[in-house]
């Protein structure tokens, strides 16, 4: 059975990075199915997040619709009541596929924030964890995480960010090479990222 490749985050907004590297993640380990479960209230940026779940969500959905990207969009973190803690999300995964691995993608750039989330003790065994090298960050795993299974794989490394994007549009500068067209054109129809608190 192939294994389970869960790719979480906040998407705000999504862009060409989070779709190149679970593009890369698919080729590499033939994930069947990979999902991408938007963060509902991410515990490490409560107070940072700047689109609400809903629209979060809507973009996602329209980028893997206009690139074809073959994965499926959950939304079981926006549904779940609290703090988006990604032991959670493991726990319902491990029930949901018996006996399948569950690999959790994620960039060098975070690799060492794993031992901040909540219970991650308890993860290290839930999940095997699939890291691409990402600009400026060498992939370093951090002696509290020597008995987490980790597997790196390479990944474009696009330099794009959310907060590169959002910073784009506030200043009304161009962001077409750094999103698709349709969550460009989403975040247009519902006044997004204006610096307004909406």
């Amino acid at each position: 059975m192939r294994a389970v490749g869960v790719l979480g985050g906040s998407f705000d907004p999504v862009h060409y990075g989070h779709l190149a590297l679970a593009r890369s993640a698919l080729r590499h380990f033939s994930f069947d199915p990979l999902l991408l479960i938007p963060a509902g209230a991410p515990p490490h940026k409560s107070q940072t997040v700047n689109a609400p779940p809903r629209h979060r969500l809507a973009m996602l959905k329209r980028a893997v619709a206009e690139t074809g990207l073959s994965a499926e969009v959950r939304d079981s973190e926006m549904v779940r009541a609290g703090p988006s803690y990604t032991i959670d999300t493991l726990y319902a995964l491990r029930a949901e596929f018996p006996g399948r691995e569950i690999c959790f993608v994620i960039g060098s750039d975070n690799l060492a924030e794993i031992i901040t989330w909540h219970r991650w003790r308890e993860i290290l065994p839930l999940t095997i964890f699939c890291v691409a090298h990402r600009p400026g960050y060498d992939l370093v795993v951090p002696p509290d995480l020597a008995m987490a299974t980790i597997r790196p794989f390479p990944s474009p490394e696009e330099d794009v960010s959310s907060s590169e994007i959002r910073r784009r549009l506030l200043s009304g500068e161009p962001c077409e090479n750094l999103a698709p067209q349709s969550v460009l054109s989403y975040i247009k129809e519902h006044g997004l990222y204006r610096g307004d608190g909406r």
